[in-house]
């Protein structure tokens, strides 16, 4: 995502149109259209992506909705609540210690639906034996108790969930992260802690996306 100091331009814009010709340097930006430039009454965030002077837009973000803005209407790029927030949850992760690395021998279990067979999947309980994990996050003690795997049926097509879950004796705060393994690419996870608990989880992944035996390593970062 990009920014730009002390830019607005005037905009018209029907509602709808997914397209806008803007003065900005190619990149992703998060703007904001509003009704005046000096006393507005209403707003609209969109998600902007610029290229060769042409904006593709995603309307109505952050709770706002989908408008007509006629002349008089103003468009400029300035910090937004959902944009604040995810630096927040960044850094709170980076606070925690950054990466964190977590290794498991996955094992071949029997009576696992057909279209996972051969690759180390549960369908209730652990997916592996435990090799390595981190004692600490953020200078914070904690133990990994283990990394489960659970199945929904409850559609028409199997989705399937990771937990890794442990003990702590001091409070880890909330914060955002991206999990990667074998199959999964920057998955997010939320670390979330229940008095003594902590627990991180990915649910709704596809099937056919879990371990063949061996070692496996589970990389959690900031997200």
């Amino acid at each position: 995502m990009q920014f730009i100091n002390n830019w607005i331009e005037p905009v018209v814009l029907a509602q709808g149109a997914e397209s806008l010709v803007l003065g900005l340097p190619d990149g992703q930006y998060v703007l904001t259209i509003a009704d005046s430039a000096t006393a507005p009454t209403r707003w609209e965030i969109v998600a902007a992506i610029v290229t060769g002077g042409t904006a593709s837009l995603q309307r109505g973000q952050e709770g706002t909705s989908d408008q007509l803005w006629p002349v008089g209407s103003v468009i400029y790029c300035t910090l937004t609540g959902a944009t604040l927030q995810a630096i927040l949850s960044r850094l709170d992760a980076l606070e925690l210690g950054g990466v964190i690395v977590i290794q498991i021998t996955s094992e071949a279990v029997s009576g696992m639906p057909t279209d996972m067979a051969g690759t180390g999947y549960q369908e209730v309980g652990g997916i592996g034996v435990l090799i390595s994990a981190p004692s600490s996050i953020g200078g914070i003690p904690i133990a990994v108790q283990g990394v489960t795997s659970t199945e929904n049926t409850m559609g028409e097509t199997p989705l399937y969930g990771i937990s890794i879950y442990g003990t702590t004796t001091g409070a880890l705060p909330s914060a955002a992260f991206l999990l990667s393994a074998p199959g999964y690419t920057d998955v997010p996870v939320t670390l979330e802690q229940d008095g003594s608990d902590w627990f991180l989880e990915a649910f709704d992944l596809p099937a056919g996306q879990l371990w063949a035996d061996g070692p496996i390593t589970v990389t959690i970062t900031p997200a």
